[in-house]
């Protein structure tokens, strides 16, 4: 019976995210992964907020369309969440907030507040203009940020960096400007820093030589005096 279904995983076989009455009743389910499927021009079902048992929710590459419905926050059990290499556009719903254990997050924009286990932020490849104001809140539990290839403009908020538990910073490919913040040196564990591909001017701050373990640092093609 469906009712005890808890894995369900449907990879390049299916051209319809509709989901029947019947499978969202999969009351213990706990992943779901359609993923690499013809879904063009489909949305996220609301139904999938049905599915309270979840925790792992993978909906990458399927070339889905629409906006992340609100009733992604009745996921209280989720660990990990993929909707990336789509076509979604508009805001985080504020509900995510609502999931205080979601480690892996792969979305495009946040304004949601109170995810103190997240560790991952990858919001590559897609259409953001913006860079996200959650990211202030939720900055000293990162680990790797990853907001490369989008239309970010602007210059790099101070608070970016100011996180000794980052790892890997990756901003490379958008229309950024103006100086590196200081605040970089503050990021003790920084391995990988890439701002490359952004129009930066400035002076770099020379303190960043004191991040002993930083082993790349991308900045080009523009030119950043060091002082």
């Amino acid at each position: 019976m469906l009712s005890r279904l808890k894995q369900l995983v449907l990879c390049g076989t299916i051209n319809s995210l509709a989901l029947s009455p019947k499978t969202s009743k999969c009351a213990k389910l706990e992943m779901l992964a359609l993923y690499q499927n013809n879904l063009r021009y489909e949305e996220i079902p609301v139904e999938i907020g049905k599915l309270k048992f979840l925790k792992r929710l993978y909906l990458y590459r399927n070339g889905l369309n629409g906006t992340i419905p609100s009733v992604i926050g009745n996921l209280s059990s989720a660990i990990e969440i993929d909707f990336s290499e789509n076509y979604l556009i508009g805001e985080i719903p504020a509900e995510l907030s609502q999931i205080k254990g979601l480690k892996l997050l792969y979305l495009f924009r946040t304004s949601s507040k109170n995810l103190t286990e997240l560790v991952q932020l990858q919001l590559f490849q897609n259409s953001l203009s913006d860079i996200p104001q959650g990211l202030r809140i939720y900055m000293p539990t990162f680990e790797l940020v990853d907001l490369s290839n989008n239309y970010l403009t602007g210059r790099i908020p101070p608070y970016i960096c100011r996180n000794s538990n980052l790892i890997w910073h990756k901003s490379f490919s958008n229309n950024l400007y103006g100086d590196i913040p200081p605040s970089v040196i503050y990021c003790d564990s920084l391995l990988q820093l890439r701002l490359n591909s952004n129009w930066l001017r400035g002076n770099f701050p020379s303190d960043l030589c004191k991040l002993r373990n930083l082993s790349a640092l991308e900045l080009g093609p523009e030119h950043i005096p060091v002082v």
